[in-house]
């Protein structure tokens, strides 16, 4: 059921469609600096759990992070999936582009910028929080690996995704709205990304016979 909804360039674009769209709301609801109805009864609920669980939450989030990126990319390397480790990396790098560029545009504070009294459970965690780009990553990597996964581990994907999600919340360096605009912005770029990588690919192969 998951696989199918991605099999084919039409289901595709039309996913990519309506996330765009959610992307562009959740983004301009951020974009007015405040918490809506909602978020931060979210906050409260996750951020409250108790603090003895930080150390799992923080390894979780690293499924999210530069780390786990480099940790894919040089294990495919390894394995000689170079073509799948230049798919990945140029979701990544897209990615980072236009999370980048939407944090400054959008320019929504994080958790602690909009709530009295809460401490982040991360340190060094600096600049605007919508969207997230630990949430973002996670979906990339996740969608872009989900096909090559036997079909009964499935299911790690969407509870990779969700998890980076919700520890990002715990953390106390996002609002949920971030983390919502960031699921949107992973689907759209790893879409993407499937649609337009090949093509790339096979002309580059093409290029470098030319050169022989």
């Amino acid at each position: 059921m998951l696989m199918n909804l991605f099999k084919t360039h039409h289901k595709k674009w039309l996913i990519i469609a309506g996330c765009a769209l959610l992307f562009l709301v959740t983004g301009y609801a951020a974009h007015q600096g405040s918490l809506l109805p909602g978020e931060l009864g979210i906050i409260n609920f996750i951020y409250g759990l108790p603090n003895g669980l930080t150390p799992i939450f923080l390894f979780i989030t690293l499924f999210g992070s530069i780390w786990i990126f480099a940790a894919i990319l040089l294990g495919l390397l390894a394995m000689h999936k170079v073509r799948l480790a230049a798919q990945i990396f140029m979701a990544g790098a897209v990615g980072y582009v236009i999370v980048d560029f939407a944090k400054h545009f959008i320019g929504r504070a994080r958790p602690e910028g909009l709530i009295n009294d809460l401490v982040p459970r991360e340190a060094f965690v600096t600049g605007n929080g919508f969207p997230s780009g630990h949430t973002t990553l996670a979906t990339v990597l996740g969608l872009l690996l989900l096909p090559y996964l036997p079909k009964k581990y499935w299911w790690i994907v969407p509870t990779w995704i969700v998890l980076v999600g919700f520890s990002r919340v715990y953390l106390g360096v996002h609002a949920p709205l971030d983390i919502v605009g960031g699921l949107a912005l992973g689907i759209i770029v790893a879409l993407g990304v499937q649609i337009a990588f090949p093509p790339m690919w096979r002309r580059l192969k093409g290029l470098a016979k030319g050169r022989r």
